[in-house]
């Protein structure tokens, strides 16, 4: 689990990684447990406005999986997708090809 067994979370941000509720728990894991992030953004990845952070529940995709069922808000992803797309977090970008 991110909690006990990771010491970094690589975050490799697609033009989906965001709309993912798995993806969203994992970071919002890391980020309660105080686990560092690290961001890898594709060319695909576009970043979200501050208003659509707001109302992450617009971004998610949890027509498979409701991140609720664990105890997971809205405003705990958002928060945990602030500070991912702050400027604490180690980023790399691939190049545009």
């Amino acid at each position: 689990t991110v909690k006990f067994n990771v010491k970094h979370l690589l975050v490799y941000l697609t033009g989906q990684t965001l709309n993912r509720p798995w993806c969203a728990g994992e970071i919002f894991s890391a980020h309660r447990c105080a686990v560092p992030l690290i961001a890898v953004r594709t060319a695909a990845f576009k970043e979200p406005s501050l208003q659509a952070l707001r109302r992450v529940q617009a971004i998610l995709d949890e027509s498979a999986c409701s991140l609720s069922d664990y105890k997971i808000t809205y405003e705990d992803i958002s928060e945990a997708y602030r500070q991912l797309l702050g400027p604490s977090v180690i980023n790399y970008e691939l190049d545009k090809e």
